[in-house]
């Protein structure tokens, strides 16, 4: 048996290497041979994993957060080979919709067990986990990358602060499954999952085995009322919302007047036109579990 171990090695303010460490001696006592591919170079790591996966290698553990997991995606989405993720990021979102623990001991026995099929997004020509995203959430991971103070996710709570006077709203034609939609939104999430952004639980209902994504709109919307509705969104009370719409469906496609940039788990992926489907059982993901 052959692991490929996919590491971050920034992660987790240096946790991974040693979360890395600990997955190898518990890989090699279960009898797999393992390839560790440190991710300082995303285009060298991920030739290294196809040419790894291309050889027969038989799982793929990511050790990091949801860039490394989005990263790694576009190497084993589709693939049929085993994914695992021991999750040591500041936000893991991915993980924490599939049920997978935090605690890196009981992570790595889970990224070593059995794997079911999960939904992927496919953005163009990528992969994505979590929630394809536009306006004025990514506005705020723009400006959290530039601010050298506060350290962690509190310096999105301040990016949202400074973004919010300034937001602007998107006239967007976002069409559902073949279905136009007109729409001027401020801020745009078209989900597999519910959360994004370290927790926050944008589409409350997103299911990541159902073949569908949920597309949630916010806006249009005065800065106070959007003061008041974002942290609503922590816990998935913003939907009701009149400011809010959550539409259905399998294939996304968003244009706009101007293109408009799109992130996904965290990374940008594209500008606008594009189209957004979902991919049902793309991931083979290993120790999920889910409330049933």
């Amino acid at each position: 048996m052959h692991l490929v171990v996919w590491e971050n090695a920034a992660a987790g303010r240096g946790t991974a290497h040693e979360a890395s460490a600990r997955l190898v001696a518990e890989a090699e006592r279960h009898g797999y041979d393992v390839e560790r591919v440190a991710v300082d170079s995303p285009a060298v790591a991920a030739d290294r994993a196809r040419a790894a996966l291309g050889d027969g290698a038989d799982r793929l553990v990511a050790v990091g957060g949801d860039g490394t997991v989005h990263q790694a995606l576009q190497v084993v989405a589709e693939t049929g080979v085993a994914f695992g993720v021991v999750p040591v990021g500041s936000g893991n979102d991915f993980s924490a919709a599939m049920g997978l623990p935090r605690d890196v001991p009981q992570a790595v026995d889970r990224s070593l067990g059995p794997a079911e099929r999960v939904d992927l997004l496919r953005i163009g020509g990528r992969y994505g986990a979590t929630v394809a995203t536009l306006g004025l959430s990514v506005d705020v991971t723009i400006r959290a990358e530039r601010l050298r103070w506060p350290p962690g996710s509190a310096k999105y709570t301040v990016a949202t602060l400074l973004e919010i006077p300034t937001m602007r709203e998107h006239a967007l034609r976002i069409t559902v499954d073949g279905v136009p939609h007109d729409v001027r939104p401020n801020l745009v999430g078209v989900a597999n999952t519910p959360t994004f952004g370290g927790g926050m639980r944008i589409a409350p209902d997103a299911d990541a085995r159902d073949g569908l994504l949920d597309v949630v709109l916010i806006g249009p919307s005065t800065r106070f009322a959007m003061l008041r509705l974002l942290p609503k969104a922590g816990s998935g009370g913003h939907v009701g919302h009149p400011d809010v719409q959550v539409l259905r469906g399998a294939r996304i496609e968003i244009d706009a007047e101007q293109p408009v940039r799109v992130d996904a788990d965290g990374e940008c992926v594209g500008h606008t036109p594009l189209a957004i489907e979902a991919r049902p059982g793309a991931l083979l993901l290993a120790g999920a579990r889910f409330d049933r």
